[in-house]
C-alpha cells in the first residue's frame, strides 16, 4: 500500500514532468518552482495535489521556461524529437484536460 506521501507527490510530478518529457529538469530555471512544490506538499488540503484548480497556474511558466532552457542545452536532432513528443503528449491530454474547463 502506498503511504500517503506518495500519493501526493508523485501525481504532481508526473503532471507536471511528463509534459516536458523531463526535459525541463536540465535547467536550473526548475529549482523555482521548488517553493512553491514545498508549501503544496506540506499542506494537508488534498485540493493542492490534484489538478483540478489553479495550483499548477504558478507551475507552468516556470516550467515551460525550465522546458526552454532544457532544450538550449540539448544537442543535435534532440530538439526536434522533444518538440515532436511534446506537442504529441499535449494533444493526447487535451480531452482530459481541456482549457475551457
Amino acid at each position: 500500500m502506498r503511504d500517503d506521501a506518495t500519493m501526493r507527490i508523485v501525481p504532481v510530478l508526473q503532471l507536471l514532468l511528463v509534459p516536458t518529457l523531463g526535459v525541463a529538469v536540465r535547467s536550473p530555471l526548475l529549482l523555482m518552482a521548488l517553493p512553491t512544490l514545498a508549501w503544496r506538499f506540506a499542506a494537508d488540503n488534498h485540493l493542492y495535489w490534484s489538478d483540478h484548480f489553479h495550483y499548477n497556474a504558478v507551475l507552468m511558466p516556470i516550467l515551460f521556461a525550465a522546458l526552454i532552457d532544457g532544450l538550449r542545452r540539448l544537442r543535435g536532432r534532440q530538439h526536434t524529437n522533444v518538440v515532436v513528443g511534446c506537442v504529441i503528449i499535449a494533444l493526447a491530454l487535451t480531452p482530459w484536460r481541456p482549457l475551457w474547463q
